[in-house]
């Protein structure tokens, strides 16, 4: 792929009030995927770059953003800053906040593109790890008016003590959610429910699993491209 097509590494740095941003590929535009990708906890925050540049060789006309967590972590970065509160129940509230308040902010980076142009059935949120859970949650917080047109949620996990927002209130979304059968970080079987969380409310929920761990593997990375494509990728999850 020519290196034209790729726009200049522009990597705003601007937490605590904002979300880094790295663009690859082509620009906005309506009727082209628009793709966000979310890292896991304490990961830098340029982590999935190279998972956005490999993808863009195959799908040169869709656009990329890699976000960068608002939260510093161990040197890295992350969704949802370490807190401490006297009880569970206030630890609870405290963490609904703190996920609202990180669903918002990535919000306010899809509206940019969606002020380019873009189209929510364009939109396809895709994560790793806590990444990944973030991309569900930020998918079912988003507007009323804009069901994105994809759900990748690749090995996700984390925010154990919140769950995930009621999925019936949406319209019907694409999700996948790709697992390693043998994840020793995130168990196997939280992504299978988080894949009959969506198909019990409706939505085109597919499970890909691989023999492996926690990672992007290379049978992910196929299907992530084929998913954008829009191609059927997994299975489909029996509910219940």
């Amino acid at each position: 792929m020519s290196s034209r097509l790729l726009l200049p590494a522009l990597l705003l740095f601007v937490f605590g009030c904002g979300l880094g941003v790295e663009r690859v590929g082509a620009p906005p535009s309506a009727g082209q995927p628009f793709v966000v990708l979310l890292h896991g906890h304490g990961a830098p925050g340029d982590d999935l770059v190279g998972l956005a540049k490999e993808l863009s060789e195959q799908l040169p006309e869709a656009s990329f953003i890699v976000l960068a967590g608002p939260n510093g972590a161990g040197g890295g970065r992350t969704w949802v800053p370490s807190f401490r509160t006297d009880t569970k129940e206030e630890a609870v509230v405290k963490l609904e906040e703190l996920v609202s308040s990180a669903s918002a902010k990535i919000w306010a980076r899809i509206e940019e593109a969606r002020k380019a142009g873009v189209e929510c059935a364009d939109i396809v949120i895709a994560g790793f790890s806590l990444g990944g859970r973030m991309a569900a949650e930020a998918a079912l917080r988003g507007p009323e008016d804009c069901a994105v047109g994809g759900i990748v949620v690749m090995g996700g996990g984390g925010l154990n003590d919140v769950e995930l927002p009621a999925a019936d209130q949406h319209a019907r979304m694409r999700v996948l959610v790709a697992h390693g059968r043998k994840d020793s970080v995130v168990s196997y079987r939280i992504g299978q429910a988080t894949a009959r969380h969506f198909a019990s409310a409706g939505h085109d929920a597919t499970l890909l699993s691989f023999d492996g761990g926690h990672q992007i593997a290379p049978p992910v990375r196929e299907g992530l491209i084929a998913f954008l494509r829009k191609e059927r990728v997994g299975q489909l999850v029996d509910w219940p």
